[in-house]
């Protein structure tokens, strides 16, 4: 090859290169938030993308329509769940309207055990207006940041579904934007990420599915009030290593107190049980075929973004991170560093991974 046209495609790499660290930087400078949305709906693109084609595989339609029946099958499965679980809802806050007397009761007569016999509760109140504003003011932060993240959570799902709708469109239009000689690299490069985006989420909902099942038995035997509820809740919460079970034992720690001591000892004892077969047998039996991260990484990984990026940025800390080693693993070490993969001459492999992938047209 000319020494010119070396430098010409090298010239051409770098800018291409350096044109998506800018466009990343650009996204993470103006909002972090904003490139989380994005790839968590790449995320939920993908997961939509595999009911898809686990659906066409077994069924004589095509893509969209398989896309379109795997959607309309996991509304029906949620609405008939909310059916389920609503009545076992209004039975509880049935239950807490009237218990409330009694709570007043017994938090006025705290109160007053608290001030002593010789001041009211209205002077109590007068001398706390401060902090009561400041309770007042986070609670109404509390629900206005609830309310946010439902709008972020709704946000993601109609982002990720036109995503999961028109992946071929999106994928070109992003490869377009390389320099011409490293797109065939730079495709194969997005469908390794798909592919191990696609493996890590069957290992992921895998252990989940398999946390809520066995939380929702021992939770059941342990006749603990929405049992069932607690338990999808629990399978969901899993979705976020280590910090996740932690949740999702809140909720049926609370539910365990309305019933005595002993049941609450028994949930957190099934909640430990639960994690330790999670840990010692799903995970590895999972790993041996989803990709898996390394516990260290994992967790600094969480706590960076969480740190950073909120509960958000905590619930996609893994799956960043799978992307993350897969980019250093491909592009700076085998493309650079050991310079076994050129990016302007695709392997065959890589073109073949390209053009007559699995994923198919879509893809």
């Amino acid at each position: 090859m000319p020494k010119r046209m070396l430098n010409a495609n090298v010239l051409s790499r770098n800018v291409s290169l350096l044109l998506i660290v800018a466009v990343g930087g650009l996204l993470l400078f103006l909002s972090l938030k904003i490139f989380l949305i994005l790839f968590a709906s790449c995320l939920i693109a993908v997961f939509l993308f595999s009911i898809a084609s686990f659906l066409q595989r077994y069924l004589p339609i095509g893509y969209k329509w398989s896309l379109a029946l795997g959607i309309s099958l996991l509304s029906i499965f949620f609405a008939l769940f909310m059916a389920y679980l609503f009545p076992k809802v209004s039975t509880q806050l049935n239950d807490f309207v009237a218990r409330l007397p009694g709570l007043i009761d017994e938090v006025r007569a705290f109160l007053e055990r608290y001030m002593g016999p010789d001041v009211t509760v209205r002077e109590w109140l007068d001398q706390n207006a401060q902090m009561l504003r400041n309770i007042s003011t986070r609670t109404l932060q509390s629900v206005t940041t609830l309310f946010s993240a439902l709008s972020t959570f709704m946000a993601i799902i109609v982002l990720g579904t036109f995503l999961a709708f028109e992946p071929k469109l999106y994928k070109s239009g992003f490869v377009k934007l390389i320099a011409p000689e490293t797109r065939a690299a730079t495709a194969e490069l997005l469908t390794k990420i798909f592919h191990d985006l696609r493996w890590w989420l069957v290992g992921r909902l895998s252990s989940m599915f398999f946390v809520g099942i066995l939380t929702t038995i021992g939770l059941f035997y342990l006749n603990v009030p929405m049992a069932l509820g607690i338990g999808f809740l629990s399978g969901l919460l899993d979705f976020i290593p280590f910090i996740g079970p932690v949740l999702a034992a809140i909720p049926a720690i609370l539910m365990a107190s309305t019933q005595d001591g002993q049941t609450v000892t028994y949930v957190i004892l099934l909640y430990g049980a639960v994690q330790l077969i999670e840990g010692y047998v799903l995970t590895p039996l999972i790993q041996k075929q989803a990709v898996s991260l390394p516990p260290a990484l994992a967790l600094f990984a969480i706590l960076l973004m969480g740190k950073f990026g909120g509960l958000l940025g905590t619930a996609l800390a893994a799956p960043l991170t799978v992307v993350l080693l897969l980019i250093v693993k491909e592009v700076y070490i085998k493309a650079i560093l050991e310079k076994k993969i050129a990016l302007d001459s695709p392997s065959t492999l890589g073109k073949k991974s390209y053009e007559a992938n699995n994923v198919g047209d879509y893809y």
